[in-house]
């Protein structure tokens, strides 16, 4: 059994196979031209076909008289043309994406893809001395004038990693190159640059960085701080710097600091902002150590102490801010006055968070000045008071809460809040009212002391029975916060019964408050029932629906304001038909007990409930002009499904004459369309001019038909013309052909010797151009159209490749006149054997170019060719050719024959990709990887609509690794591969077995009657819970038989049918036709997912016979009567 994963995967088998593939493939490729304003060597550019993942599949140079290139493309899919010109030359596009799909493509409708080139590059290095230097510095390229302007910068670009830089494209001519950066030094920067027929290179050295700035700040109560001395240290000691004082700096040592192998450099001072720069350092480790001094020689602390740092290719920011400090106090926090520490208390100083206390209590308040503060501690669970100290001495006096947080709850289940609860001190006369929040929750910050706790009910909340208990609580609060001072509400008892036409069974009772409140359920059992722990107030009481019964009163209307509550007796007054339709339609109904007492009922679209008084079987008939699965309907109980399957649908043709053999061939989508494949219409009635003939058919919604009218010497507009089924019985007015009498247009194609030439495409064309005929002449140059709608201005046009043809005299006649031609044989340089599909690509003379393949014997003739010179180019897969491509001079009218030789120098592997069932897998990306001494090579294939491939371009003992290709998009679910040694031929037989993931979910139902006699009275219904009317399949256990033996079947495993496994919720439910007035069971649907590949389901039926004579209680002696009267009538009734 395989998991989830294994199914989104394939699993593949690798075994030997013999498969041939016939090297001559159907032609396909992409061509264009390089295009130039600006003379260049064509030859040096060349264009290749890459892979969407890189691969490189094919490459070619362009032609050097044109720039002509064509790449053959052996198997369909994504891929990416790119032009790949000698360094630094600019093409538009550089390279263009396309899907070689064989139909729609560039590629497969031979348009030109072109590349447009637009200039050479100039490149260069910036350098920090003999160093690479840096990015970001400001390049600009200049034309060479002698007094240069800014109009005369021609671009501007910035130095990337390393200080490389390029300008392109760039015309040739001559050039300045400066560069410049609004904070570093700049040596040199200057440069001169020449482009002449190639890339402009500025030679190293020429442009040089001097150095970088290195900046920070100093500040004290975030206000910036003049005159704070930094001194630089290097373990370098002969540093290079500029802009910094290499003097001694009076007052400084460095007591205390360890600047061992640190040599000091030079020192600056911070500005009245408080910014310090360093303007000029080279790239290394740098130390820097502040110092400074205030009045009287007050030395003050700067942290940090040190801040080493590293000068790179670029200018540095300091993110560490040096700050001068100052002395530092502590403090206390306790729970309560000369109580336990509090801990992780949050200090505030003038409204500012500086600290928190330790595990004792204790806080330190560093960096502070003599002053007066605002003080304040902030805990969870507990309030403080904001008091003013004075920090005159090291230590501050103890703090503590002045409130505590109280919580609590006041749960109802009948109601949501919010309340309202009334605290009062034992000290004070003062009330405090508090409000809970929606769900009955409350917290309140208290004093230390005593509180009476008071739940209080508005006029609204007494009204609807709301009670609390207890009335009141004494709380006591001390030193801590406390928690639930909760309140609960007060519950009763409801009764009832239930009054059935036969013994009732169990029965759903629902009890829902008229407010806010959930719904109560409980089971009526003996046809009395009960509910308990309700809140007081106003409810509605009710029978859950689904009985299948209808009652004297739906809802009773209850209030409950005592410990017991009794609900007014519920009444059968008889049993529910619920008709579910897709249509409007009419229904006659009746009892099966009484044919003759027969209903009308209109039936509306959905669900239709009805009343019968009678527990019987009912027969429902539809009739209208939709189709039913079943024209009569026997109900038991359950639903009544009025699913329409087909309408009713009228068309007509028009014709402007009497058509004796008219008929409309049907082809309809679905293969098991019952649907005659012919129809023949009938004449209906003549319209002024016109006749008209009817089509009536009756289809599916969605179902789709192709009608084709046809007759002799008629013309039909349209000629096919699809149909749909609607979801309703429709008449078309309007007629969906209309049919004429045609024309018939004859003719032929002659020589100058006056013999007829065979396939010549003649094309007729109407005064739009629009064609609406072509076909090939016959051997004897004649030709003839079928009908074709009458008209005087029709014109005819004749084709074929290496002639000129001329209209004669007689419309539809031509005469024909042979053009130059150049016929190519390809033959294989080992044995002289003719070289089928070898690839000819010959362009030139005027804007001439064709791409064709040689045939069976090796040869290609390229016709209708005019005087002039082309180039031409062999080019064939696993093969070189000699020459590699020529040069052909052709005159008027002439023959020219050129042979060409072609040697052998790779070879392919050919196999296929199939399902276990044998069936070819499509698009499927297999590649070879050489191994050892052939590692660098790699080819690819995609297999074809029968799961075929030939992966070409292998090299001779070579070995392979052969394995499916894999990708962030391609194949990830493939994972094979095989090895295979290459020798001097192909190699077949490479089979490859792929096992796709399910997409379906078998579901089989076990039904467990008790009694085997019981299977005939089943049927199972399957519908999906989005749409639980619409029936997916409807499957009746009669149709199984007993077995051969003659044994009665006991349990039967049913196959419902597949499911599509897209994790949609199904619905099986079980129904019987046993009546529920002799038998009591209960019938439970059953929810599943469509997910995995299969499913078990067991469906147990186990009814038990009703009691004739139950035990009365005293309250059921009112109905015995009726009792009674039922026994009879249905004992006389299985008697008959």
């Amino acid at each position: 059994r395989m998991n989830s994963v294994d199914y989104k995967k394939f699993i593949v088998f690798i075994c030997s196979f013999l498969f041939r593939i016939s090297a001559g493939d159907d032609i396909l490729g992409c061509n264009g031209f390089i295009k130039s304003d600006i003379p260049i060597n064509y030859s040096d550019v060349e264009v290749k076909l890459l892979t969407k993942q890189g691969s490189v599949k094919d490459h070619t140079d362009c032609a050097p008289n044109n720039g002509y290139y064509f790449l053959p493309v052996y198997d369909k899919g994504e891929y990416v043309l790119k032009v790949s010109p000698p360094e630094g030359w600019k093409f538009e596009p550089e390279q263009v994406s396309v899907l070689i799909d064989g139909a729609t493509d560039p590629c497969s409708t031979g348009k030109d893809i072109n590349f447009i080139f637009k200039g050479f590059a100039i490149s260069g290095t910036v350098y920090f001395r003999e160093k690479i230097g840096p990015k970001g510095v400001i390049v600009d390229l200049i034309r060479d004038v002698k007094n240069i302007s800014d109009k005369d910068v021609i671009s501007t670009t910035t130095s990337t990693e390393n200080g490389n830089f390029i300008f392109s494209p760039v015309v040739p001519g001559k050039y300045l190159v400066r560069i410049s950066h609004p904070r570093w030094t700049i040596r040199l920067n200057e440069a001169f640059v020449e482009v002449k027929n190639g890339n402009g290179n500025i030679p190293p050295g020429k442009l040089i960085i001097g150095g970088y700035d290195v900046s920070g700040t100093v500040t004290s109560d975030s206000q910036p701080i003049n005159g704070v001395s930094f001194v630089l240290f290097s373990k370098i000691k002969s540093v290079y710097v500029s802009g910094c004082a290499t003097s001694t700096l009076p007052g400084f040592n460095s007591h205390g600091l360890n600047l061992e192998n640190w040599a000091p450099i030079c020192h600056v001072a911070s500005n009245a902002n408080g910014i310090f720069i360093f303007p000029q350092l080279q790239p290394g480790q740098y130390l820097l150590v502040p110092h400074y001094k205030g009045a009287k020689s007050t030395k003050f602390d700067v942290h940090p102490r040190t801040l080493p740092f590293t000068v790179t290719h670029d200018s540095l920011q300091l993110t560490t801010s040096f700050e001068v400090k100052g002395f530092t106090v502590s403090g206390k926090v306790l729970w309560s006055e000369n109580g336990k520490p509090m801990s992780d208390a949050s200090i505030y100083l003038n409204g500012k968070e500086v600290t928190k206390t330790g595990i004792d209590g204790v806080y330190n308040l560093e960096s502070m000045r003599a002053g007066t503060y605002k003080i304040k501690v902030e805990k969870s669970l507990v309030e403080f008071e904001e008091s003013e100290i004075k920090m005159s001495s090291t230590t501050l006096p103890d703090l503590f809460p002045n409130k505590y947080r109280v919580c609590g709850k006041m749960h109802s289940v009948s109601s949501t809040g919010p309340y309202r609860i009334d605290i009062k001190s034992e000290n004070e006369d003062s009330l405090i009212e508090v409000e809970t929040d929606s769900k009955g929750n409350y917290c309140k910050y208290l004093s230390p002391g005593k509180y009476i706790f008071s739940p209080y009910l508005n006029r609204m909340q007494k009204n609807n029975g709301l009670l609390f208990s207890p009335m009141t609580r004494v709380v006591e609060i001390i030193d801590s916060p406390l928690d639930n001072i909760n309140f609960s509400q007060l519950r009763s008892t409801v009764k009832g019964k239930i009054v059935c036409m036969s013994v009732c069974p169990l029965i759903t009772v629902n009890l829902k408050p008229k407010g806010q409140g959930g719904l109560f359920q409980t089971i009526a059992k003996g046809g009395t029932y009960e509910f308990k722990d309700v809140m007081p107030g106003d409810y509605d009481v009710y029978i859950e629906p689904g009985l299948g019964w209808c009652w004297d009163k739906e809802t009773q209307p209850l209030a409950i304001i005592n410990e017991v509550t009794h609900v007014p007796t519920f009444t059968q007054s008889g049993f529910t038909v619920t008709i579910v339709s897709s249509h409007d339609t009419k229904v006659i109904y009746y009892s099966e007990t009484d044919i003759n007492d027969k209903y009308d009922l209109s039936v509306t679209p959905g669900s239709t409930h009805i009343c019968v008084p009678k527990p019987t079987p009912y027969i429902f008939e539809p009739f209208g002009c939709h189709g039913y699965p079943e024209k009569k309907i026997r109900w038991v109980t359950g639903t009544v499904s009025l699913i329409a399957l087909t309408h009713l649908n009228s068309y007509s043709l028009l014709s402007t004459h009497p058509i004796s053999d008219l008929s409309v061939a049907v082809t309809s989508m679905d293969s098991a369309s019952s649907h005659p494949t012919k129809i023949i219409p009938k004449l209906a009635a003549q319209v002024t001019d016109n006749v008209r003939y009817d089509m009536n058919i009756d289809l599916k919604e969605g179902e789709i038909l192709s009608l084709i009218p046809s007759a002799p010497t008629f013309l039909f507009s349209p000629q096919t013309i699809d149909v749909r089924g609607h979801n309703d019985c429709i008449n078309v007015t309007e007629p969906l052909f209309k049919a004429e009498k045609g024309h018939v247009i004859s003719g032929e194609v002659v020589t100058g010797a006056n013999v007829g030439l065979g396939d010549v495409l003649v094309t007729i064309k109407d005064e739009d151009d629009t064609v609406i005929f072509h076909h090939l002449t016959a051997p004897d140059g004649t030709y003839t159209s079928p009908p074709i709608k009458s008209g005087p201005n029709y014109k005819v046009v004749a084709e074929k490749e290496g002639f000129i043809l001329t209209a004669l005299a007689r419309q539809g006649d031509f005469s024909a006149h042979k053009l130059a031609e150049i016929i190519v044989v390809v033959r294989d340089i080992k044995d002289t054997k003719p070289l089928q599909g070898v690839l000819l690509s010959l362009s030139g003379g005027k804007s001439y170019r064709r791409n064709a393949q040689t045939n069976a014997d090796g040869s290609m003739s390229f016709l209708s060719l005019s005087p002039g010179e082309y180039f031409l180019r062999p080019m064939m897969k696993e093969y070189r050719f000699r020459p590699q491509n020529k040069i052909i001079k052709v005159n008027e009218g002439a023959t020219e024959h050129i042979i060409l030789a072609g040697e052998r120098v790779a070879f392919s592997g050919i196999g296929e990709v199939v399902s276990l069932s044998g069936e070819g897998e499509s698009g499927v990306v297999v590649e070879a990887i050489g191994l050892d001494q052939c590692h660098l090579l790699q080819e690819e294939a995609t297999s074809n609509e029968k799961g075929h491939f030939r992966i070409r371009g292998l090299k001779p003992m070579c070995s392979y690794n052969v394995h499916v290709k894999q990708g962030a998009d391609i194949n990830k679910h493939i994972q094979t591969s095989s090895t295979d040694n290459v020798p001097s031929s192909d190699i077949s037989g490479i089979r490859l077995f792929a096992m796709r993931p399910t997409s379906r979910t078998d579901v089989l139902v076990y039904v467990l009657p008790d009694r085997p006699e019981d299977l005939k009275t089943l049927r199972l219904r399957l519908s999906r819970e989005e749409a639980p009317e619409a029936l997916v399949g409807l499957i009746k256990l009669s149709d199984y038989k007993p077995s051969p033996d003659g044994y009665m079947l006991s349990s039967v495993p049913v196959l419902l049918p597949p499911l599509p496994a897209d994790g949609r919720t199904y619905i099986l439910q079980m129904e019987s036709s046993l009546s529920q007035a002799t038998h009591e069971y209960t019938l439970r649907p059953i929810h599943f997912k469509a997910s995995g590949s299969s499913k078990v389901i067991r469906m147990p039926f186990s009814p038990r016979l009703r009691s004739r004579d139950p035990d009365l209680s005293q309250s059921s002696y009112l109905v015995l009567p009726v009792l009674i009267a039922l026994g009879l009538a249905m004992y006389y009734k299985e008697s008959l």
